[in-house]
């Protein structure tokens, strides 16, 4: 038993929560504020449930899970609500985004409880802009790279999900015809870029470039990621050093002691690192190796050649030197220059000259271009064996380059010379000078010998960065993205190394709406820019350099914002109001409409044209410049008043525009004649007897308004005797009471009715009026009096009708009190022959009574005087009606047949029928 029972209560059970799952699915795009409507649960299911259980169904989440804080569930109406902004890229990492909420609907009243499952599908906007690993990277490629090598970049990733949204092209900005991109698709289709090589590079040229890498979405507006690459070219070892002279001349003593620097030679090499480190040899194919191996050697460093051996003059005897310059790349480049060695008989010795450089570097001095004139540069001591004049010794600088910039002065307290500044150095001009000091003796005839040596000038932080221009004009659309490019300045600096790096900065004047790369130039937008406020924006950007102290230049920035037709054209009022006079030609100028439009150029040119659906609809054309014309004249009394919609259009791309509402009224002017209702050619005649009260009413309208309807109304002809006296205002007629009229007459009147306007309008009609005396009920042939005359008619008979009704009722009444009162001692005695008396005169259902005299009321059947009755019938009282007939019969049957009582029933019918008939006359 325990089981069955158990049985059937999970059955009940079963059938009142049965439950069943439903799928929803809402779609909602991410981004959007909180409170946004996902949908209603409870329009989107079918529970097959009445109304009433409708009502008390409640919503709720089943389980709670990571996605039902976002939403806010209302549990009455099932409404699901946005609880915060939405980020698809937080929440979702597939390409595909759906939100799963399991929700709880059951009754309060009934068992039913059902589980509905909620898709929520997330859709993406463009929220996110593409963005490399990293912003800045360098990216090093050799100068020795060959035309179309590829450098695979760092590939972009974008946020957005959606394959719209994704990554869809790259670009190299700005434009290089040095270097180009190839796109392509791996297997996962994100997009990748290489860089190729489109031109051969020089390092000695040109040894660094920036370039920026766009990456693209497919968004609208598109979304822009960028990465800034730095190329450090690198050297490639393609120059040969290259000597300072092809050519070594040389003249030695006999006398020269051994180790004595012979010379030294110079080469330099414009690559760098090992490529440009240059080594110096004498030549292996020189063919006398072994003679000047033994009398000469070459420091390999420092390209010093020295003296191993004294040496022998012989006449004509010279020795020539071949001296290789190789650098140190991978594959070393040569380049070779002659020394040309010259021994000299010491019969008279040539001065000795050693120069001492205080800061000497390599083969030779620094000395900054900031030196005052007559600086010191080297010392020279200067050594002679001989005696006498040719002992003697002077110096001076070798009459060529050099000797504008150098000159020798002897020293006053010390034995030599010094090399002193002659004239400014400008490092910027010439960075080196080859300085040869030539010393002769005083001998007959004279000997000389030369020592050179290298004066390195080194930069001086003297020159200012100059602006490739002094003003700069550039242009950016209004509605702009923030970070966009606008333009990039340059300058320049003459200075040479941490000197000639320049900074670039924004004076004050440029407020917080501009950027520059401090690096680059590269001016971008920190703020949307709206023409409608700020036509141009003029400021100065600073170049600076890193000397010390810095040195600085200033360039003009001017940008012009052009305008986007982002305004619609606004008119001066939101309804246009006008009014136009009737009966004009057409193309009269009924009024015109202005708006204005915020933008500039076409933008701002308004094209103004009247609502498509009101074209044909109304008797107006609009013109471009808003002039508003009549196509046709216009009739007020057929419409007085027309409603349009005008619309006003810019010449933007794409176009703008906005509405306003026009109402032209149309103003009368008086072109109706008056319309006589009343006389007219069917009704035109009316009778009457002498009276007080108007004899007719003459009844017209007219149909244009305000004072062109404003009728008056005058008797033009048939009056001359003044008989009749016209209502100007109301049209009544009435007889003049000073005129005495002795029979009855009748007339033909001209009457006219004209209205206010200016000029008036008229219309005449004719009216015949009888004049009767008589005492007869006045007859009227006027079929057009006032209906309220009848009215009061009906009121008055009803009312007196009902006043005589009542005074019958209470006559009777009173009259059947009395005779009850008077006959009841008769009842209770026999009348003659043994019948008991009745009172006298009365009839069940009439309403009448009998009153007796005192003296006469002891006398039993005998008749009574009668006193005069009154009788009283309804006015509705029909004589020839049958209910008449059977009311007589009534009284033939019940009333005893006594004359008094039909008179006095007579009387009451003619009273009421007098009041009725004298009512009647006095009205009409």
């Amino acid at each position: 038993m325990y089981y069955s029972v158990l049985c059937l209560w999970c059955f009940w059970m079963c059938i009142q929560f049965s439950t069943s799952q439903n799928v929803v699915n809402f779609k909602i795009s991410e981004e959007q504020p909180a409170g946004i409507l996902v949908g209603n649960i409870a329009s989107e299911v079918n529970l097959n449930v009445s109304s009433e259980v409708s009502e008390s169904l409640r919503y709720t989440y089943l389980e709670k899970n990571n996605f039902t804080a976002l939403f806010i569930l209302n549990n009455r109406t099932g409404s699901l609500v946005t609880a915060s902004v939405i980020d698809r890229e937080k929440i979702c990492d597939k390409r595909y985004c759906v939100l799963s909420l399991n929700i709880a609907v059951r009754s309060t009243k009934t068992g039913l409880f059902n589980i509905v499952k909620v898709k929520v599908t997330v859709e993406d906007v463009n929220d996110n802009s593409p963005r490399f690993p990293d912003p800045v990277i360098n990216f090093p490629i050799s100068e020795s790279a060959a035309i179309n090598d590829k450098y695979p970049l760092p590939v972009a990733v974008d946020a957005d999900t959606s394959s719209n949204f994704s990554i869809q092209s790259y670009e190299i900005s700005p434009p290089s015809d040095i270097f180009g991109l190839i796109e392509g698709k791996r297997f996962d289709q994100s997009l990748y870029a290489e860089l190729v090589l489109k031109k051969k590079l020089d390092r000695e040229v040109q040894s660094f470039y920036q370039i920026f890498i766009l990456a693209k979405d497919g968004g609208n507006p598109t979304q822009t990621g960028k990465l800034t690459l730095n190329i450090p070219i690198k050297d490639a070892n393609d120059n040969q050093p290259i000597f300072s002279h092809q050519i070594y001349n040389v003249t030695l003593k006999e006398t020269t002691a051994i180790n004595t620097t012979v010379v030294k030679v110079t080469a330099t090499d414009a690559d760098s690192g090992d490529n440009g480190r240059v080594s110096y040899s004498i030549s292996p194919g020189q063919t006398d190796k072994a003679v000047i191996n033994s009398l000469f050697r070459i420091d390999s460093s420092s390209g010093n050649i020295y003296l191993l051996q004294k040496l022998v003059y012989e006449p004509g005897k010279i020795y020539e030197i071949f001296v290789d310059a190789s650098d140190h790349g991978e594959r070393p480049m040569i380049s070779q220059a002659k020394v040309v060695i010259q021994v000299e008989d010491a019969g008279n010795n040539r001065p000795v000259i050693k120069i001492n450089l205080l800061s000497a570097v390599m083969d030779g001095v620094q000395v900054s271009e900031a030196s005052n004139i007559d600086g010191f540069v080297a010392h020279i001591n200067v050594e002679d064996s001989d005696i006498g004049d040719n002992g003697k010794v002077t110096c001076s600088i070798k009459q060529d380059l050099s000797y504008n910039f150098f000159k020798v002065e002897k020293l006053d307290l010390v034995k030599g010379f010094k090399v002193v500044i002659k004239q400014r150095l400008d490092y910027e001009s010439l960075k080196t000078h080859n300085v040869t000091v030539i010393c002769h003796d005083f001998g007959n005839p004279p000997l000389s010998s030369s020592e050179s040596f290298t004066v390195y000038v080194t930069d001086d932080n003297d020159n200012n960065p100059i602006f490739e221009k002094s003003l700069y004009v550039s242009k950016i659309e209004e509605n702009n993205n923030i970070g966009y490019r606008i333009l990039q300045v340059s300058a320049t600096d003459r200075d040479s190394s941490i000197n000639k790096q320049i900074q670039y900065f924004l004076q004050s004047d440029a407020g917080s709406k501009f950027a520059i790369n401090s690096d680059s130039g590269v001016i971008t937008a920190r703020a949307v820019y709206n023409r409608e406020k700020q036509e141009s924006y003029k400021f100065h950007v600073i170049a600076v350099d890193k000397g010390d102290p810095p040195r600085t230049g200033t360039a003009v920035v001017l940008i012009n914002i052009e305008d986007k037709n982002d305004n619609k054209p606004k008119f001066n009022e939101t309804i246009f109001t006008f009014e136009v006079l009737e009966n004009l030609e057409a193309d009269t100028l009924v009024g015109q409409v202005y708006a204005n439009d915020s933008d500039k150029g076409d933008n701002a040119n308004i094209v103004y044209s009247i609502a498509a659906e009101d074209k044909f609809l109304v008797p107006f054309v609009v013109f471009p410049d808003g002039r508003i014309k009549t196509n046709r004249e216009l009739d007020r009394e057929q419409q007085s008043q027309y409603n349009f919609v005008v619309y006003a259009t810019d010449k933007g791309t794409p176009s703008l525009n906005s509405t306003t509402y026009v109402t032209v009224y149309v103003i009368d002017a008086n072109d109706n004649d008056p319309i006589i209702i009343f006389p007219n050619k069917r009704n035109n005649t009316i009778s009457s007897s002498i009276t007080s009260l108007p004899i007719a009413t003459i009844q017209a309208y007219d149909r244009d308004e305000g004072i062109n309807k404003r009728l008056n109304y005058y008797i033009q002809e048939g009056n001359a005797n003044k008989l009749f006296i016209i209502n100007v205002q109301s049209g009544e007629i009435f007889l003049n009471p000073s005129y005495h009229i002795t029979s009855d007459m009748s007339t033909s009147l001209v009457i006219c009715v004209k209205d206010s306007g200016n000029p008036t309008r008229s219309k005449c009609t004719q009216l015949n009026v009888i004049i009767t005396i008589n005492n007869s009920t006045l007859q009227t042939h006027q079929t057009s009096d006032t209906p309220n005359k009848y009215i009061i008619i009906s009121i008055v008979v009803v009312i007196v009708t009902i006043l005589v009704s009542v005074a019958i009722i209470g006559t009777i009444f009173f009259l059947r009190k009395m005779d009850q009162s008077r006959q009841k001692p008769k009842f209770q005695n026999n009348g003659p022959l043994g019948v008991p008396s009745m009172p006298n005169g009365y009839l069940p259902g009439l309403s009448c009574a009998s009153s007796y005299s005192e003296s006469e009321t002891n006398s039993t059947g005998e008749l009574m005087d009668k006193k005069k009755k009154e009788v009283s019938f309804s006015p509705s009282t029909n004589f020839d009606d049958k209910n008449m007939k059977n009311t007589f019969k009534e009284i033939n049957l019940h009333l005893n047949p006594n004359a008094s009582e039909v008179i006095i029933l007579f009387i009451y019918l003619f009273i009421y029928l007098f009041i009725y008939l004298f009512i009647t006359y006095l009205f009409i």
